[in-house]
Formats: C-alpha cells, sequence, structure tokens
C-alpha cells in the first residue's frame, strides 16, 4: 500500500486508502509523510480527532514540527436579530488562549522549517493572509546590529499588538509578575563605560508562538554579550485577547548604538522528515 501510494503521487491529484479501525492507516500516512520528505497538512473532522492523531504523529516523528491548527474558540455565537420579539443580539465569543498560541506555532514553524507537519480541522480552509504580509510584520534583528536607540524596538513591539508590562505601571499594591505571552518589558540601565552616554538595558518578549520567554540584552561594544532564554512559567491563558490582533515574531536579537548585543532566535534548521517510529 505505500508503494502503490508514493508511485500515485506524482500520477494522482487525489488517492483514497481504505481500511477498518486498528489496520495501520496512520502508520502508511506517517510512511508516505517520510519517504515524500514534503511539508505535509493532515485535516480531520473535528478537533478531538484532530489531536488524537496530533499526538500519534508526534510518537512516530519525534525529532520533526508537528502542529495543532484547529479553530480558537471554545464558544461562538453569532450576532442575529429576532424578528419576532424585534431583539438584535450581539455575538458572544470566547478564545481559548492555548490553541492560539499553538496556531501561531504552526505557522511559525512553515516559515521555519521544512520537516513540518500541521494536523487540523476545516479551521485550515480559512486563510491567514498572504504569507509576504505576515511577514512584513516581523521584527527583525540580528546578533552584531548597530541600533542607535533600542528604545524604539518597544515601539515597534507595540506597533504589533504586543502589549507593555513594565513595573513602573504597577500600583502600590500591586505584585511584579513576569513578562507573558503577548507582553514585552523594556529594563533600561547606564552604560558602564566611564564617560558612555549610551543606553543600554534588557527587553524581555513573550513570543505569541511560544510560553518561553526571550531575553534581549543590549550592550555597548566594549562589553561582553550574554543570552538567555527563559523558560516562562506563565501560561499564555492569561493573556488579554487585545495582544492576539496581529503577527508577532520571535526573530528577535539586537544592540544598542555602536554595540556589541545578544539575544535568541528561535530559527531552526530546515531539515527532512525522519522516518516514523515502528510501534
Amino acid at each position: 500500500a505505500i508503494a502503490s501510494l508514493i508511485n500515485g503521487l506524482e500520477k494522482h491529484r487525489f488517492q483514497t486508502l481504505l481500511g477498518a479501525t486498528g489496520t495501520g492507516k496512520t502508520f502508511i500516512m506517517a510512511n508516505l509523510i517520510e519517504k515524500s520528505q514534503r511539508p505535509t497538512l493532515v485535516l480531520a473532522p473535528n478537533k478531538m480527532l484532530a489531536a488524537q492523531l496530533c499526538n500519534e504523529l508526534k510518537e512516530f516523528f519525534p525529532n520533526n514540527k508537528v502542529e495543532y491548527f484547529v479553530s480558537y474558540y471554545d464558544f461562538f455565537r453569532p450576532e442575529a436579530y429576532l424578528s419576532v420579539s424585534d431583539v438584535y443580539v450581539d455575538k458572544v465569543s470566547v478564545v481559548n488562549q492555548d490553541i492560539d498560541r499553538l496556531r501561531h506555532s504552526a505557522t511559525f514553524s512553515l516559515f521555519e522549517r521544512r520537516d513540518t507537519i500541521v494536523v487540523s480541522s476545516v479551521s485550515c480552509i480559512y486563510g491567514l493572509g498572504i504569507p509576504t504580509e505576515y511577514l512584513r510584520q516581523a521584527l527583525r534583528l540580528r546578533v552584531g546590529q548597530e541600533i542607535s536607540d533600542f528604545s524604539k524596538i518597544a515601539e515597534r513591539l507595540q506597533h504589533l499588538h504586543y502589549l507593555p508590562n513594565s513595573p513602573g505601571d504597577l500600583a502600590d499594591n500591586e505584585e511584579e509578575t513576569e513578562v507573558s505571552r503577548g507582553q514585552f518589558r523594556v529594563e533600561e540601565a547606564k552604560c558602564g563605560r566611564e564617560g558612555c552616554t549610551r543606553r543600554c538595558g534588557v527587553v524581555r518578549v513573550g513570543p505569541a508562538h511560544s510560553t518561553q520567554i526571550l531575553r534581549l540584552t543590549f550592550a555597548c561594544a566594549s562589553s561582553k554579550p550574554s543570552t538567555s532564554k527563559i523558560p516562562s512559567s506563565e501560561t499564555s491563558s492569561g493573556t488579554p485577547s487585545g495582544t492576539l490582533s496581529g503577527t508577532p515574531s520571535s526573530e528577535t536579537s539586537g544592540t544598542s548604538g555602536t554595540s556589541k548585543t545578544s539575544g535568541t532566535s528561535q530559527r531552526s534548521e530546515d531539515g527532512p522528515a525522519s522516518g516514523p517510529e515502528e510501534k
């Protein structure tokens, strides 16, 4: 069956694999993905079956990016007009922030890696927009880049709909919280060099596609840069819905002035899909 489907990839646009429950259809599909060496979209009828299939494919492809892309609504009621009672009903929706993060993660992986498998429901038929427009919204920085005023990074992040999380914005009775998904914090400091007036510091960013916090260090050229990626103890369930409009990117690392910098860019090396592990 595997050889027949592989041969049919170049000859037929559509192929159908028939089999009863437990006959190994998922394993055959995993072998087909491995031998074709192509990014793959797998459609499932609903969220539950998509989640089950996603977990199975993660076991078959432990070294590849297997992503989950379904509708992020936990509840959705469209607007309506009831003519009998002359009542207008507003639209009501509840967004699941964890699923929204997984959707961003799937989109990010498609841009970064070729060995990506996306398991989705019919939600994927609704387009995310033109890929070039999506990439245009990315904040692009590189290690060693010269930036005259790194505080402009904050302006760019706000333009991308990230919310500032500044200790100075807290009330006296509020405790300082960690930066969470969709937020950023700028921690400025004076340069340690004598006579230097440049502003240095750290920018912490919670990417839209990850629960890990990026720590970007901006330092002068004579300073020794440091790099770190801080696992966040915060979950994305508390992220305000206002941070989700836009396409924040984690391609973030940069410098201040004529400075050397540090940062982490989660760009992964492209690679073919590894073979499924037979059970």
